[in-house]
């Protein structure tokens, strides 16, 4: 399914030097709680996937939901319009 929820992607993570070693420790701590404590461990995963999916709604709200707020219909590209090929891109002076 696909989403209108800007979400954290985990590739477009940056971790600074100075976060490095907080990384490691929580790469350590799932780690552990994998082999020891998993249900715990499941239990904490999804309370932060709900958490931040209420945060992206609580951000998104007025993106999402502004249209039918205002009492506007959404309008559907047309297919033509949808697929249309781009003009080619004119270089150098346009000609007056």
């Amino acid at each position: 399914m696909v989403s209108k929820l800007k979400t954290l992607a985990p590739k477009a993570l940056r971790v600074r030097p100075g976060q490095v070693v907080i990384v490691l420790v929580l790469t350590v701590a799932v780690v552990g709680l994998t082999l020891t404590k998993t249900w715990l461990l499941m239990v904490i995963l999804d309370l932060a996937c709900l958490g931040h999916l209420g945060l992206a709604i609580v951000r998104a709200r007025g993106r999402i939901l502004g249209s039918r707020a205002a009492g506007l219909r959404p309008v559907a590209a047309s297919s033509a319009t949808r697929y249309a090929p781009r003009a080619p891109a004119r270089r150098g002076r346009t000609p007056r």
